[in-house]
């Protein structure tokens, strides 16, 4: 099988999300990796629900941490409809990722500055995602706590099949209570 690597810093670092048939089916993960000179941020705008997504930013002196995968070279394709390219995400192809004691060129799913916007917050659902993916790798836990700490909103739409899915994933995953979280977020009357 031809294969490529994949550097998922978003929702796709857990293995559950990045695994169906849909995404990636084939991919691998080769453990914690990281991306110098970047940062994680949530200021993608969703072409879906235009909520805040995972994208790196350039930032001297930080960086962002994340999963190596080993997937199919024929997967990118899927890969590519699912994140959205041309929709707000462009694929780096040859992103300079530091696997271990290596450095590696790993694809990559990065917003143009354009579809940057710092007023985005995510979904419970979608961070809940982020966070359980760097907690299944054990990436930092100065990491894990910086997700944690991303403001989030509640989805408007409850019913919403991409947030259904995600409670699927995280309790297929052994996340219930990050499952559990998001649930209780919708059922809260806003003050």
């Amino acid at each position: 099988m031809n294969t490529c690597l994949y550097f998922a810093f978003g929702s796709n670092m857990l293995k559950q999300r990045l695994t169906v048939p849909d995404r990636c089916a084939s991919a691998v993960a080769h453990g914690p990796a990281m991306a110098a000179g970047f940062r994680v941020t949530m200021w993608k705008r969703s072409s879906r629900d235009g909520s805040g997504k995972a994208t790196l930013v350039e930032a001297d002196g930080h960086a962002a941490h994340g999963v190596l995968y080993e997937i199919s070279h024929d997967e990118l394709a899927l890969l590519d409809r699912s994140e959205g390219v041309g929709l707000g995400y462009e694929r780096d192809a040859a992103l300079a990722v530091r696997w271990g004691s290596q450095t590696v060129t790993a694809h990559a799913y990065v917003a143009p500055r354009e579809h940057i916007d710092e007023t985005l917050i995510p979904f419970d659902w979608y961070a809940a995602l982020c966070i359980a993916g760097a907690d299944q790798h054990a990436l930092p836990e100065h990491h894990v706590e910086a997700l944690a700490a991303i403001p989030t909103q509640a989805d408007t739409k409850p019913q919403r099949a991409t947030r259904q899915r995600a409670l699927r994933l995280l309790r297929e995953a052994g996340y219930e209570r990050l499952a559990e979280a998001c649930t209780i977020a919708v059922s809260t009357p806003r003050r």
